[in-house]
């Protein structure tokens, strides 16, 4: 990944956002999934280390994503550290919208046709990843409007991929069958 920040803008209806190994995440679920089943995917997806994904607010929008090299001690609202590996020279930004499309049709993939310019490049490699939410999602009127609202901090190194759905409301139950 280069020294500097590369900054995206990414819209979403339902705030939620992920960042996906495009080349390693496997995307249908069900023509019919339910919400549990999508979760219990991106659960087993992570732990494969294939997905990070997070629930930004329960409203969507357009959201200002910054990935920066290296963790610090940013503050925000929250943060979690997730870990990730690449395999393809990239990672990409995805919306929920294209993640559940690509669950529900197997002719679907990650990134969407839209969502292709949402590339991280980075040498494939373990990766560490601290998301940092810069805004209180109960509060989306006070989203910052000249800063990122959320700074994505990747280097280099194994991490445990239990943190790699982050704050979502209902999780499935360990042990419960998922869909692949």
């Amino acid at each position: 990944m280069r020294a500097t920040a590369i900054a995206f803008h990414v819209a979403d209806d339902s705030g939620a956002l992920a960042l996906v190994e495009f080349a390693a995440y496997s995307t249908f679920v069900d023509e019919d999934w339910q919400y549990e089943q999508l979760l219990g995917h991106f659960k087993a997806q992570a732990q494969q280390r294939c997905i990070i994904v997070w629930d930004a607010n329960d409203g969507g929008g357009n959201y200002r994503v910054e990935v920066r090299h290296g963790i610090t001690e940013l503050l925000g609202y929250r943060s979690v550290v997730a870990a990730i590996r690449v395999t393809a020279g990239a990672l990409h930004l995805a919306s929920y919208t294209a993640l559940t499309m690509a669950a529900q049709y197997a002719d679907q993939c990650v990134p969407s046709r839209d969502e292709t310019h949402w590339r991280v490049p980075l040498e494939n490699a373990d990766y560490r990843v601290r998301i940092v939410q810069l805004f209180d999602p109960d509060l989306p009127d006070e989203l910052p409007r000249d800063a990122p609202h959320f700074v994505l901090e990747v280097e280099a190194g194994a991490g445990d991929p239990t943190q790699n759905v982050a704050w979502f409301s209902a999780l499935p139950e360990a042990g419960r069958p998922c869909c692949s």
